[in-house]
C-alpha cells in the first residue's frame, strides 16, 4: 500500500514538473511566484518583487495561460513548449531573464491571438484577449529597453564604461529616459489584465445586448495604450526639461484621462441595471469579481454568500481606512516608510493601523473559509452566469 502511494506521489510531483497544461502552468506561476520567508527582503525590494515577480506572472503568465485558450476555443496555447520555457525557470535567476520570460510569454500570447482572431473575424471576442493583446505588445516593445538600461549601467558599474556618468562624459539623465521609457507604460502592463477582466465581468452580468459596451471598453484600452507609451517623461520634470518638451508631456497627461474616464463610465452604464449595481467602488469591486466568477469555474465550488458578503464589507472598511490617511500624510508632506514621525501624525497613524488589522482580518476569515471549499460534497447546484463564453453549458459548482 505504502509502495503505491509512493509511486502515485512521485508520478504526480513529475506530471507538475514536466507538464505542459496551460492550467497547471498558470496555477504553477500563481503559487511559486513568491516565497514567504523573505519579509525583509520584500521591505526594501518591493517594487522588483511586486511588479517582476508577483503582479505581472499572476495576471499575465497565470491568468493569461488559464484564459487565452479557454476564451479563444483552443486546447492549449499555440507554442506549449515555449510556454513551459517562459514559465518559472527563467525566473529564478535574475531582472534579466525575467524580461525575457515576459518577452517569450508576450511573443506566445500574440501568436496565440492572431489564431483567435483570424478564426473570429467578424465575431466579437472577449475584451480579455484584446487586454492581453495590449499587454503583450506593450511588453514585446518596452522591456527591451530596460534590459538595455540595465546592461549599460551594469558596464558602468563593472568595466569603467561612462555611459550615466558624468565624469567620463556621460549624462545620468539618460538613464532616467531609459528606465520611464519601460517604466509608465508598465503601469498599464499590470492594468489593462485588469481591466479585461472587470470589463468582461461587467459585460457577462449586465447582458446588454447593443455593442457601447464592448467597442467602448476595447477603443479605450486601445487609445490608453497609445497615449500612454508617450508620457513618461512627465516623472522627469525636475530634471530641467525644456517649456515645449514640458508642455507636451503635460498635455498628453491629462488627454489620457479621457479614455480612462470612458472606461469607468462604461462600466457604470452596464452595471446600472445590474445584480452588481451595490459596489462600494468600481475599482475594488474588480478583486470581488474576479474571485467570485473566476473561482467556481477554477475548482467547481462556489463559497458561502453569507460570508462573502460580510468579507466584502469589511475589507472595504479596512481598505480605506489603512491607506486613505495615507493621503493626509502626503499632503502633509510626510515621507513614506519612515518609522520615525511627528507626534501630530500618531492618531492618523492609528486609524491605518486599525484600518490594516481590519483588511488582515477579513483575509484570514477568507482563507478561512476556503480551506473548506474541497470537503462539502452536497448542496450542488448549478452555476446561473456563463463565465466564458455565449454558447458554452453553464459551470457545474457547489456552494460552501
Amino acid at each position: 500500500m505504502c509502495y503505491h502511494l509512493m509511486i502515485m506521489s512521485i508520478s504526480n510531483i513529475y506530471c507538475w514538473i514536466f507538464t505542459l497544461d496551460h492550467k497547471r502552468i498558470g496555477i504553477i506561476y500563481t503559487l511559486l511566484v513568491i516565497p514567504l520567508d523573505c519579509y525583509k527582503f520584500l521591505v526594501t525590494n518591493h517594487g522588483i518583487i511586486m511588479i517582476f515577480f508577483f503582479l505581472m506572472p499572476i495576471l499575465i503568465g497565470g491568468f493569461g495561460n488559464y484564459l487565452l485558450p479557454i476564451l479563444g476555443g483552443l486546447s492549449d496555447l499555440n507554442l506549449p513548449r515555449l510556454n513551459a520555457l517562459s514559465g518559472v525557470d527563467f525566473l529564478m535567476f535574475s531582472l534579466h531573464l525575467a524580461g525575457v520570460s515576459r518577452i517569450f510569454s508576450s511573443i506566445n500570447f500574440i501568436c496565440t491571438l492572431y489564431t483567435i482572431f483570424c478564426d473570429r473575424l467578424y465575431r466579437r471576442t472577449s475584451i480579455i484577449l484584446w487586454s492581453y493583446l495590449f499587454t503583450s505588445l506593450l511588453l514585446l516593445f518596452r522591456l527591451p529597453v530596460l534590459a538595455a538600461a540595465i546592461t549599460m549601467l551594469l558596464f558602468d558599474r563593472k568595466f569603467s564604461s561612462a555611459f550615466f556618468d558624468p565624469l567620463g562624459g556621460g549624462d545620468p539623465v539618460l538613464f532616467q529616459h531609459m528606465f520611464w521609457f519601460f517604466g509608465h507604460p508598465e503601469v498599464y502592463v499590470l492594468i489593462l489584465p485588469g481591466f479585461g477582466i472587470i470589463g468582461h465581468i461587467c459585460l457577462r452580468l449586465s447582458l446588454i445586448p447593443d455593442a457601447f459596451g464592448f467597442y467602448g471598453l476595447l477603443f479605450a484600452m486601445f487609445s490608453i495604450v497609445c497615449l500612454g507609451c508617450s508620457v513618461w517623461a512627465h516623472h522627469m520634470f525636475t530634471v530641467g526639461l525644456d517649456v515645449k518638451t514640458a508642455v507636451f508631456f503635460r498635455s498628453v497627461t491629462m488627454i489620457i484621462g479621457i479614455p480612462t474616464g470612458i472606461k469607468v463610465f462604461t462600466w457604470l452604464y452596464m452595471l446600472l441595471n445590474s445584480m452588481a449595481k451595490k459596489i462600494s467602488f468600481i475599482v475594488l469591486f474588480r478583486f470581488g469579481g474576479v474571485t467570485g466568477i473566476i473561482l467556481s469555474a477554477l475548482t467547481g465550488v462556489a463559497l458561502n454568500k453569507i460570508l462573502l458578503q460580510c468579507q466584502c464589507i469589511i475589507s472595504n472598511i479596512g481598505f480605506k481606512l489603512c491607506f486613505f490617511p495615507m493621503h493626509y500624510f502626503g499632503l502633509c508632506g510626510l515621507p513614506r516608510r519612515v518609522c520615525i514621525y511627528e507626534v501630530d501624525y500618531r492618531w492618523v497613524n492609528l486609524v491605518c493601523t486599525v484600518g490594516s488589522f481590519m483588511t488582515a482580518f477579513s483575509i484570514v476569515g477568507f482563507y478561512g473559509s476556503s480551506s473548506y471549499i474541497f470537503a462539502c460534497h452536497n448542496n450542488f447546484f448549478t452555476y446561473s452566469i456563463n463565465v466564458w463564453n455565449y454558447n458554452e453549458t453553464p459551470s457545474f459548482v457547489m456552494v460552501i
